[in-house]
């Protein structure tokens, strides 16, 4: 148990575990990031720490899993960039996650007015959320 316990404490989740199902227990994972949860049942009978330690890293993916739908969702503005870079895409007309990570990087440096810091925050903004440029959506699950 103290292994689940040290494992649960270095993961950026929050790990519960409930025992309503009579013999099994269920961990929940949520990812304070996205505010995605998952879910998994284990039977209780010869459960061991590894079988607790792999459900709570299956869950943890899951929730970190990006779909087409969380970017399509997501405005810009949920981002809280700059506001000279929110005027940029306003003008150039992306207004959601999905239109701006199908965009190359040398396809918005030919926008106007779309120079190499709004580039550099640009690409840091995705990466904070495991996204970059020229990502193609049909990849992605729905």
């Amino acid at each position: 148990m103290l292994a689940i316990l040290q494992h649960c404490h270095h993961k950026e989740c929050t790990v519960k575990f409930s025992f309503e199902i009579p013999g099994q227990v269920t961990i929940t994972v949520v990812n304070p990031a996205n505010k995605k949860s998952y879910a998994q049942c284990l039977p209780w009978d010869h459960i061991t720490d590894q079988d607790v330690i792999g459900a709570i890293d299956f869950c943890i993916e899951k929730t970190k899993q990006t779909t087409l739908r969380d970017l399509q969702l997501i405005s810009i503005k949920d981002l809280k960039p700059s506001v000279r870079l929110f005027t940029q895409l306003n003008v150039n007309r992306i207004y959601t996650l999905a239109e701006l990570v199908q965009y190359d990087a040398d396809m918005l440096k030919r926008k106007r007015n779309f120079g190499p810091k709004c580039l550099c925050e640009v690409e840091l903004l995705l990466h904070n959320r495991g996204l970059k440029l020229g990502m193609d959506l049909s990849q992605l699950p729905d």
